[in-house]
């Protein structure tokens, strides 16, 4: 495997930063870690340094100048993702039974040596690679991908995601370096479309790990003397290069580059950020959930009893369960996103107007449903998971609206047909739309991924003689990750398209008009129209 690049040696304990490295390659003492998470908090809260926006930093890029001799360098943990990927990787392994208790002591034992300066940072490093000694690379970048799957892809701050996109767009060279190892960070450099990647790299004989380094960490100096050989290599110059990073660390390289980047910085950096004037980017949209994100939540889920009574004078006056759920259901979505801080920027929203129809939405996250019925507001049916009709929710929900519940991955397609009738029937006879997401599961990948789309959907607005009306929510991950259960504050894009008749679609044309649909939806996630308003 190709080494790290030489150059420049490895500072003494005192000048590492011991608090990143410790959370990055060991995750045992979950109580250390917070102990000093709240000593840098403190540390942190002394210095204010110089705030700057992520557009702010967007706006710099696109004025800045252009092409591949401008280096835009990136540190992983702790900049591009909010957390630790080597904390990431040790949770999986303890979840593989893979962690002895000897390991855990002398991981402790380690630790707080070197937070003692009794040991060099680096020999921490190496003990925690020397415990992937025998295990085969394959099952290695197997580890990787789950990390990425599970916990890293909703760990990467979408205002990173943004920035990245704005070198790109610029014609950057962009890089990734960071003192994890490969199978922490590749599928994340991977999947945000980074092509190179400096890391610690690890011996490997046969296929199978050594335990041992191959080459130095890049930590410290040792990233700096990489990123340095990755520059020089290009015959490009360190007063070209951004660099964007978090820890103490890092302040050595800071003062060699054009473009001094800190992103959520640690004391040391942080104070060397104001004492030289380097603008600061402060981002909170990743990393564990403040808890009054969760408080927010909370009373927009609590709320609906409040929100239920009005709907339920309001059907008294007429008997009719439609006028409770054309009550209840918008209100209490916008009672939610309002708590949670969440809101809109819209455009077409006279697109709405036509119904019935069958809206259809790209799904991101746990969100993006509630994003799409805050739009559509009244009149429409629900069609949900079987699971979630045994919940409380799932169950007003039933009872105030038609309602259908599917089975995932069971029944022939007669059967899907028949379970979906009562909707159709709902359109035809009595005007409700629908809304649901082609794709049928949260889609993974970058921004502007968009899934597979399933029939259904169509299916219905064929059966109902119903237009297909395309909603494109373009950054649902700016609120909630994937897999995350709390809304945080944020702004929303979507573009409500116009209208698809289906009049002219048979069965014989009907995959080839879906992908049609479904490419409408990447051309605009890639050239996203103006909003007409926010709310």
């Amino acid at each position: 495997m190709a080494k790290a690049p030489k150059g420049g040696s490895t500072p003494k304990g005192g000048k590492f930063g011991l608090d990143k490295v410790g959370a990055n390659l060991l995750d045992p003492m979950t109580y250390v870690n917070a102990y000093t998470g709240m000593a840098s908090k403190v540390l942190t809260n002394l210095v204010p340094g110089v705030e700057i926006s992520h557009t702010d930093v967007i706006e710099q890029i696109r004025q800045g100048p252009q092409g591949p001799d401008v280096i835009a360098a990136f540190d992983f943990d702790g900049t591009l993702i909010g957390g630790y990927s080597g904390s990431m990787l040790f949770n999986e392994r303890k979840k593989r039974k893979e962690v002895s208790k000897e390991e855990m002591t002398e991981s402790i034992t380690i630790m707080f040596k070197t937070m003692a300066k009794m040991v060099e940072a680096n020999e921490m490093v190496a003990h925690a690679f020397s415990k992937w000694e025998g295990k085969s690379e394959a099952d290695m970048e197997e580890l990787g991908g789950l990390i990425y799957e599970n916990t890293i892809q909703d760990a990467i701050f979408p205002e990173m995601r943004e920035i990245l996109q704005a070198h790109r767009d610029a014609g950057h060279t962009i890089v990734v370096a960071t003192s994890a190892s490969r199978y922490q960070a590749e599928h994340a450099v991977k999947a945000l479309g980074i092509e190179h990647l400096l890391c610690s790299e690890l011996e490997v004989k046969e296929g199978k790990l050594t335990g041992k380094l191959a080459g130095q960490t890049l930590f410290g100096e040792g990233k700096a003397a990489a990123i340095k050989a990755f520059v020089e290599g290009r015959a490009c110059a360190m007063a070209n290069t951004h660099f964007y990073a978090d820890g103490s660390e890092e302040v050595g390289l800071m003062e060699l580059v054009g473009s001094p980047r800190p992103v959520n910085p640690r004391s040391k950096l942080r104070e060397a950020a104001k004492k030289n004037n380097w603008p600061i980017l402060n981002l909170s949209s990743r990393g564990s959930a403040k808890p009054m994100d969760f408080l927010r939540n909370i009373a927009g889920m609590a709320s609906i009893g409040a929100i239920l009574q009005t709907g339920l004078a309001a059907g008294a006056f007429t008997g009719d369960k439609r006028t409770i759920a054309n009550t209840v259901m918008p209100a209490w979505i916008t009672t939610q996103m309002k708590l949670a801080g969440v809101k809109m920027r819209v455009s077409g929203r006279e697109n709405l107007a036509r119904r019935p129809a069958v809206f259809i939405f790209n799904h991101r996250n746990f969100y993006d449903g509630m994003i799409a019925a805050a739009l559509v507001r009244t009149d429409y049916a629900a069609i949900a998971r079987e699971e979630m009709g045994q919940t409380a929710v799932g169950k007003l929900i039933q009872k105030i609206m038609p309602t259908v519940l599917i089975k995932r991955g069971t029944g022939s397609r007669g059967e899907a047909a028949k379970a979906l009738r009562p909707v159709v029937e709902a359109m035809n006879k009595e005007g409700y739309s629908v809304l649901l997401s082609p794709e049928g599961t949260r889609t993974k990948g970058n921004l502007n991924s968009v899934g597979p789309f399933k029939k259904g959907a169509f299916h219905m607005a064929m059966a109902a003689g119903v237009p297909v009306v395309p909603i494109v929510i373009r950054n649902a991950l700016d609120i909630a990750g994937r897999n995350q259960g709390a809304m945080r504050p944020g702004i929303v894009d979507v573009a409500v398209l116009p209208p698809v008749s289906v009049a002219d679609w048979t069965a014989g044309n009907m995959a080839e008009k879906i992908e049609s649909v479904r490419q409408m939806y990447i051309d605009t996630l890639n050239d996203f129209p103006a909003p007409d308003d926010t709310e």
